[in-house]
């Protein structure tokens, strides 16, 4: 026998054994000096479990392919990968790009009106004022703490925050699940949403915003805070996108990107999406450690 990797005694291998079974290689597992140790019969096993141990870090496995031109070649994540595996990643996006398609590029002002955290006033196809937010509460438009992430206002503004989107969310619905994906979209979407809306009140500036980057810093914000506290399970982001994220957070707060003419920024609905994800990430993080006690 050949051993193929070490992996440390608190990482649940079961998934990655139950793939490479799924897909005809015989895995035996030992313990050696506190890892786990997989052990295959040939040499050239070795280098394909080699390989899906790699995709189970990055959280691509469920469709891991293990043939010989797999590991001799590097595999483009995007085409290598179907996309059936991510549902809700890919049926945001759709939804994204709907949306986008009514209301910026036909400028819909029904669909526009239906979507906002407060009802607008329209009166000739054009829109003059806010209901203001518990005017559709009371009405029972709850969807409206929500349906702002879908608004986006320009081709920028979408493609930026959808491909964000794609890179971190389709990492988070393959390593847990799409229900999870959609409650940790759900707990940023909201707070970052009444964030955006409640500084608006403060400032006596209140205005129509939208867009995904909200859910997208709370994403950072939980997968920081969890590859901080459960390293062993950690999600294999691209290098630095924490600090880039923060910095361009910081950037914008300073208002040079309305000067140089890229739009009003919600600064509020990133912080709140931030820190909402941060939540998330402590408490499931504590979670998941007391469980694996």
């Amino acid at each position: 026998m050949h051993k193929a990797v070490e992996i440390p005694l608190d990482v649940d291998v079961r998934p990655l054994l139950q793939a490479l079974q799924e897909r005809g290689i015989r895995v035996m597992v030992s313990e050696e000096s506190g890892q786990q140790c997989l052990w295959v019969p040939s040499a050239e096993d070795v280098q394909l479990v080699q390989h899906a141990w790699r995709l189970f870090q990055s959280g691509d496995w469920q469709s891991m392919d293990v043939s010989p031109r797999s590991w001799r070649q590097p595999v483009p994540v995007q085409s290598s990968i179907p996309l059936r595996h991510y549902p809700l990643t890919m049926a945001v996006l759709l939804l994204t790009g709907g949306v986008f398609v009514m209301t910026w590029l036909l400028q819909d002002v029904r669909w526009l009106s239906l979507l906002t955290f407060e009802p607008l006033r329209v009166q000739g196809g054009q829109v003059t004022g806010l209901y203001g937010f518990m005017a559709g509460w009371q009405a029972g438009e709850y969807w409206r703490a929500v349906t702002p992430v879908f608004l986006h206002f320009g081709f920028l503004h979408v493609v930026f925050n959808s491909l964000w989107w794609w890179e971190l969310g389709r990492r988070i619905e393959s390593r847990r699940s799409s229900s999870y994906l959609g409650l940790l979209a759900l707990a940023t979407a909201i707070p970052s949403n009444a964030a955006q809306y409640l500084a608006g009140r403060w400032f006596n500036d209140p205005g129509v915003f939208g867009g995904l980057s909200g859910v997208i810093y709370g994403l950072i914000g939980y997968i920081a805070v969890w590859n901080a506290m459960r390293p062993a399970y950690r999600y294999h982001v691209p290098r630095g996108l924490v600090g880039v994220m923060i910095g361009f957070l910081l950037v914008c707060m300073t208002g040079v990107m309305e000067w140089v003419g890229l739009g009003r920024i919600a600064n509020a609905a990133h912080v709140g999406g931030l820190l909402a994800g941060a939540v998330w990430g402590v408490l499931t993080a504590i979670v998941d450690r007391q469980r694996r006690i």
